[in-house]
C-alpha cells in the first residue's frame, strides 16, 4: 500500500497523452485499489503537471512544475500571486504597499517595477509557503509599482490566446475529469459505487487546478467554463435523492394565496 509512483495505472494503459482523462481516471483511483493515498498527493499534482503539458505521466515530473512556473512567467496576467518558498527574496516597500506590511512582491516583479526614491526593504524567506506575490493586485499595491507584466485587465480571449501551447488543449479534459470525480464523490451512494476515487487524492486534484488557474489567466477561464458546462459522469454513478417536499405552514392555509 501507498507504493503507486507516476505513470502506474492499474487499467494497464500505456500512458498516451491523447487519453489523459482515462489516465487520470486511473491514477485517482489507484489508492483505493491498494487502500492507502498517504504521501500519493505531491505524486498526483506531479502527474497533472507533465498532462497539462502533454506529456506521459511517468516521465521526471520536478521538471514539469518548473516548466510550467517557467511558461507562467512569461504570459501577462491580472495578478502575479506567486508563491513564496523557502530562501526567496521578497520586497516590501512603504511607498506602494495598501494597507499593512504583509502586502509584498517577488524579486522579479520589484526587479521590473520603477521604485526609485521609495522605502523599500527585503528579506529572506524562512517559510515553505510564506504568503505570495501582491503585484497586480490593487487591493495591496499601488498601480504606480505594478511591473509590466502585471496589473492590466484583459478579456477572456486575450487570456486564451495568452495560453502556451499546449495548455489551451489539455487542461479541458484534466479540468472536466476532476469535477466528474468530484460529483462521483460527492454523490448519494457514492461510497458503495465501483471504484471510487479515492476523496484526498479528488481534493488534492482541486487544490491543482487552483493552484495553476492562479498561475495562467486563460486556466481560470478554462476552468469557469468547465464549472458553469455539462459534467459527464461514469456509468453506474448514483443520482443524488429529489429533495423531500416542503411540509405544509402548521395553522395557516394550505392553498396559497387566496386561500380560504
Amino acid at each position: 500500500p501507498g507504493t503507486w509512483t507516476c505513470g502506474d495505472m492499474s487499467d494497464g494503459s500505456t500512458g498516451h497523452t491523447d487519453d489523459s482523462p482515462s489516465l487520470l481516471t486511473s491514477i485517482l483511483r489507484a489508492s483505493s485499489a491498494s487502500g492507502s493515498s498517504r504521501g500519493l498527493a505531491p505524486k498526483l499534482k506531479a502527474s497533472l503537471d507533465l498532462l497539462l503539458l502533454g506529456l506521459r505521466p511517468d516521465e521526471e515530473y520536478a521538471e514539469a512544475g518548473k516548466e510550467l512556473d517557467r511558461l507562467a512567467a512569461s504570459v501577462p496576467k491580472s495578478s502575479c500571486g506567486r508563491g513564496f518558498q523557502k530562501g526567496d527574496v521578497i520586497w516590501k516597500c512603504k511607498t506602494c504597499a495598501i494597507g499593512d506590511d504583509t502586502c509584498v512582491v517577488c524579486q522579479e516583479c520589484f526587479q521590473d517595477a520603477d521604485h526609485t526614491g521609495h522605502d523599500v526593504s527585503f528579506y529572506i524567506s524562512r517559510a515553505t509557503d510564506g504568503g505570495c506575490c501582491d503585484c497586480g493586485d490593487e487591493s495591496a499595491w499601488d498601480r504606480k509599482g505594478f511591473c509590466s507584466r502585471h496589473g492590466r485587465s484583459h478579456s477572456s480571449s486575450e487570456a486564451l490566446a495568452a495560453l502556451p501551447p499546449p495548455l489551451a488543449s489539455t487542461a479541458p479534459p484534466l479540468f472536466d475529469t476532476i469535477l466528474s470525480e468530484v460529483v462521483r464523490a460527492t454523490a448519494s451512494g457514492a461510497s458503495s459505487s465501483r471504484d471510487p476515487a479515492d476523496p484526498r487524492l479528488v481534493a488534492a486534484a482541486v487544490d491543482w487546478i487552483e493552484k495553476r488557474c492562479g498561475s495562467f489567466d486563460g486556466l481560470a477561464v478554462l476552468a469557469a467554463q468547465a464549472l458553469c458546462g455539462p459534467i459527464c459522469l461514469p456509468a453506474g454513478t448514483p443520482s443524488a435523492p429529489p429533495p423531500a417536499p416542503a411540509a405544509p405552514a402548521s395553522g395557516g392555509a394550505q392553498g396559497g394565496f387566496g386561500a380560504s
